[in-house]
């Protein structure tokens, strides 16, 4: 007979649910209001079967449902999905390392599918994942069937992440492989260099035997998104937010605010941080007023949890919060802002900003006042959206490292013109 057991944080559906050593996870999916959600949740099984507390995983980067989840070897995968931010099926293949105690590592992005899929199964099997069916890029049903073997799919290392294919050597080229053997299972060159396995092959060739990790390059750049967050609340002057995965000692921590009809306050934690204020700016339309707001505290102080408070002044309205977490970026130091509004346009851009040194952060923040559908600008990653759907307040977050020294804005598109506020800023590692 079936039983109840503990409810999910929140509702939601089209989502993904997987299980591994002892716990259940779930991944994207569509809110109660009919809007894509990033975030995952995970929970222990009891020896009843029952479910315990939910806690919050790390969040996707991108919002997903429709999507499909594996685990396999102590990571796990999505595959596919609808990207709302797109508006289209994604062909993006995301992996997160699981703890022994069920959380979750910071997902990263494996090699894409060969095509874009949405509303599709995947299984695993013997070191291999497969796809099949779904719906295609256009909507149309497919018979297309994928598969890759995990080792193939993850062979593209970010600074950091460890795996366990095998490197060999043969005339000066470096492979990587399945086995030991220098034959079957060759999956082709990873790097070529005259120099054999010196340090500018940019693998730590001295790792433990069997597995390589990746080493930043020359005037690359390491800054991660470890986490984010984000709450929007009707008729309220307060927001309270936790992130899921606690942000480390000297960690930057920024905090993003957009209200109507409200005065912006500096935020708060629980961990005594200082947060500055970058810029802040004020549009109206049609007779109402919003604002919108970016905090930073740098070097963070931390602990067991890490709560963000948010009052605003005057009556209580609409107010969202969107709070992100970067790691790898101790002693980081605020280089340059800007910030723009218009009261009419399809391209949302905040000002350029021109960086100091190579591998700097960007931050774009945007509020706009109708109920548009936004796709970030090219070469930005949209992490965090709060529509205005629901009467909620509008709030995009999206960032890009940039290994360069360079000058950019931060952009969105929409398909309708509309009045916003977008404010940028660039972060020194």
């Amino acid at each position: 007979n079936w039983s109840s057991t503990t409810k999910l944080p929140s509702a939601f559906s089209q989502h993904s649910a997987v299980v591994n050593n002892g716990y259940i996870y779930t991944t994207g999916g569509v809110d109660a209001g009919g809007i894509p959600t990033s975030s995952a949740f995970y929970a222990p099984i009891n020896s009843t079967g029952s479910i315990g507390s939910w806690q919050n995983a790390t969040t996707l980067p991108i919002t997903l449902d429709f999507h499909s989840a594996v685990v396999n070897n102590g990571y796990i995968y999505t595959t596919g999905g609808y990207d709302s931010v797109a508006s289209s099926p994604t062909s993006t293949f995301l992996s997160a390392a699981i703890s022994s105690d069920g959380s979750l590592g910071t997902w990263q992005v494996a090699t894409k599918l060969p095509s874009a899929i949405d509303q599709h199964a995947a299984v695993v099997n013997n070191g291999y994942i497969y796809t099949t069916g779904g719906a295609d890029s256009i909507g149309n049903s497919t018979a297309t069937v994928f598969y890759t073997s995990f080792i193939a799919s993850t062979s593209t290392l970010v600074s950091g992440q460890t795996t366990s294919f095998y490197l060999t050597r043969n005339t000066n080229n470096a492979y990587d492989q399945t086995d030991w053997s220098g034959g079957n299972g060759q999956l082709g060159p990873a790097t070529t260099t005259n120099n054999k396995f010196t340090s500018s092959t940019n693998i730590d060739y001295t790792s433990t035997p069997g597995s390589i990790t990746s080493l930043p390059a020359a005037g690359t750049s390491s800054i991660v998104l470890a986490d984010s967050q984000a709450v929007a609340s009707n008729n309220t002057t307060t927001v309270i937010l936790s992130f899921g995965s606690v942000p480390s000692a000297g960690n930057l921590v920024l905090v993003a605010i957009s209200a109507t009809r409200q005065a912006i306050a500096t935020p708060t934690d629980n961990r005594s941080n200082t947060y500055n204020l970058i810029a802040s700016k004020i549009i109206s339309s049609g007779g109402v007023t919003s604002t919108l707001a970016l905090y930073y505290a740098q070097n963070v102080n931390t602990g067991a949890t890490f709560t963000i408070t948010e009052t605003a002044g005057g009556a209580a309205n609409n107010l969202s919060m969107v709070i992100a977490s970067f790691s790898d970026i101790a002693g980081s130091a605020l280089d340059q802002s800007n910030s723009a509004t218009s009261s009419s346009a399809t391209s949302f851009t905040s000002g350029n900003v021109t960086t100091a040194t190579a591998g700097e952060l960007y931050f774009g923040i945007m509020t706009d006042m109708g109920n548009q559908n936004v796709n970030p600008g090219p070469g930005w990653s949209s992490f965090q959206i709060l529509s205005n759907n629901n009467g909620n307040q509008s709030l995009w977050a999206e960032y890009k490292v940039v290994n360069t020294t360079t000058t950019a804005a931060a952009t969105w598109n929409s398909a309708s013109s509309d009045a916003y506020a977008a404010i940028v800023a660039s972060f020194i590692p």
